[in-house]
């Protein structure tokens, strides 16, 4: 009876032992599948982390190279607004400018033609005469007003070697009386031209 008993002892604890290793493999395979679940997660985030690094950066790239581009076509197209209004500004600057100085040179020249002009002369080019005085000087004039002009600058410059010289640059009337290396402009054309810019500037009529 005794030895029924300690072999009936004998299979309990075999099986107990058999289901003591059975769940102990149990829980290693659970604990190794939960490891490799979380070995296989954090793979997955890292690699996601790392797409989307990717995504984010090309995307920034492209995004950069928009505000890049659309900056050169802001600045191109600011600067291309700015040229046409300055030309358009410069063409309405040049037809009002004109029309305020048609008159002028239309006054210049009839005056050039009176029996004022002569006198006129030879009083602008009297205003260097010391300068002048006991110097060789070229005295240019338009090539119309050399025969009418030749003794008002005798006249003038009393103590000077003149000599008359044509110059075609000029077309309102008056003289250049050049001495030396000095160059005395008293022509019309030049006195026209400083009441023009003079007129630019107290106005504001000049373009940037």
């Amino acid at each position: 009876m005794a030895q029924k008993n300690k072999g009936r002892m004998s299979g309990i604890e075999s099986s107990a032992d058999a289901q003591r290793s059975e769940m102990f493999e149990a829980s290693v395979l659970k604990s190794a599948s939960l490891e490799a679940q979380q070995i296989v997660q954090e793979g997955e985030r890292e690699a996601k982390r790392i797409v989307d690094e990717a995504r984010h950066s090309n995307v920034d790239t492209q995004l950069d190279a928009y505000r890049r581009a659309a900056k050169r076509a802001a600045a191109l197209e600011a600067a291309v607004a700015r040229r046409e209004n300055r030309d358009r500004l410069l063409r309405y600057r040049r037809q009002l400018v004109n029309g305020l100085f048609a008159e002028a040179w239309e006054a210049a020249q009839a005056f050039a033609k009176s029996e004022q002009y002569p006198s006129f002369v030879q009083t602008c080019i009297a205003r260097h005469a010391s300068a002048c005085a006991g110097q060789a000087c070229s005295v240019r004039v338009r090539t119309t007003d050399i025969p009418l002009l030749e003794k008002v600058v005798q006249a003038a410059l009393p103590d000077s070697r003149c000599e008359m010289c044509p110059d075609d640059s000029i077309q309102l009337g008056g003289a250049k009386l050049e001495c030396g290396n000095v160059l005395f402009d008293e022509t019309l054309d030049d006195r026209l031209a400083a009441q023009r810019e003079a007129f630019l500037s107290q106005c504001g009529l000049r373009v940037q």
